[in-house]
């Protein structure tokens, strides 16, 4: 039944996977295994707020960062510790977000990666050998602009050396 209300969603519609581990057979899913269900039977971007069942068809979003959340929760442990009044202490009301996307999702319903958020992360991002290389292009061009300022010093060098022969051999 979930499948084919997934199949009607309109063209331009989106799908927001917040949690799923049981449908209405009763069959239980793992989150890896709910997001390939919902990839394999929607035709709509499906966003998710946590990174559970990326590289699975799910194309992505704003996702809470635990890394930085657990970073702010140590901070005001260590300032409790240190005996830092909890009253005295910030109340913390922003969850932390950072965008994360799937390249191959985003491909799939041509959604360019410069309007995603600033920052994002983007998995499955194919690099190019320029961001694979950066170091031996930036050295190579380096040698290239020396070696190409060093053949016109000694191509000058050369057509003022013929022009002085040819003074010297007209003159002498």
């Amino acid at each position: 039944e979930l499948a084919q209300k997934l199949q009607e969603m309109e063209e331009g519609s989106v799908l927001l996977y917040l949690t799923m581990f049981e449908d209405g057979d009763k069959n239980t899913y793992t989150i890896q295994s709910a997001a390939q269900f919902l990839a394999a039977s929607s035709n709509v971007p499906i966003f998710r707020m946590s990174i559970g069942g990326m590289g699975t068809g799910v194309m992505g979003g704003l996702m809470i960062s635990y890394e930085e959340s657990g970073r702010k929760a140590g901070e005001l442990v260590r300032a409790r510790m240190d005996g830092q009044n909890a009253a005295d202490m910030p109340l913390v009301l922003d969850t932390p977000l950072h965008g994360v996307f799937d390249k191959d999702v985003l491909d799939a319903y041509h959604i360019p990666t410069w309007k995603l958020p600033v920052g994002s992360e983007i998995l499955n991002q194919k690099l190019t050998f320029y961001e694979l290389h950066r170091e031996l292009c930036m050295v190579s061009s380096g040698v290239l602009f020396f070696l190409g300022i060093l053949i016109l010093v000694l191509w000058k060098s050369a057509a003022r050396r013929k022009r002085i022969m040819n003074e010297d051999y007209l003159t002498g």
